[in-house]
């Protein structure tokens, strides 16, 4: 199986999006996927982490489920990043970044200190310190986003 993950395709999706979500990443990855967690905003946006083994690797990904109303109705643009070429998302629960393996890779470490730095900040715990990298054009950094899933 292959695990191309760094994909940008437009696709359409009826019914429930969090079920296609899920439907895609079985598809397209199976059981190389070991847990994920699907976020949403009002605008219909949804960031998806991911844990993907890859061989004796597992490694964070971000799936990107934006709206194409441009495209048509019911279209959205799926677009898959790799934690080491930094996603602008850092929504990632504790338990999936549990579950990567240890990285060298400075763009992924940043990813993950920002996602730890996220839940963190939702707990409360504000006295720890900020992110030493906040990318530029985060996703939906000043809405609420919701676990789903």
């Amino acid at each position: 199986m292959s695990n191309a993950f760094d994909m940008r395709e437009t696709v359409e999706i009826t019914g429930d999006i969090s079920e296609a979500i899920e439907a895609h990443l079985d598809e397209e990855f199976g059981d190389d996927v070991l847990d994920f967690q699907i976020y949403y905003n009002d605008r219909g946006e949804h960031s998806v982490a991911v844990a993907l083994q890859t061989g004796d690797v597992v490694d964070g990904r971000v799936l990107l489920v934006m709206p194409k109303p441009a495209s048509g109705e019911n279209m959205y643009e799926l677009s898959g990043i790799y934690e080491d070429e930094g996603p602008v998302s850092d929504f990632c629960p504790q338990r999936i970044l549990e579950l990567l393996s240890p990285t060298d890779n400075k763009e992924a470490i940043r990813w993950r200190d920002r996602c730890r730095h996220r839940l963190l900040r939702e707990a409360g715990q504000t006295d720890s310190l900020p992110p030493e990298h906040e990318p530029d054009g985060r996703w939906d950094p000043d809405a609420s986003a919701l676990p789903i899933g």
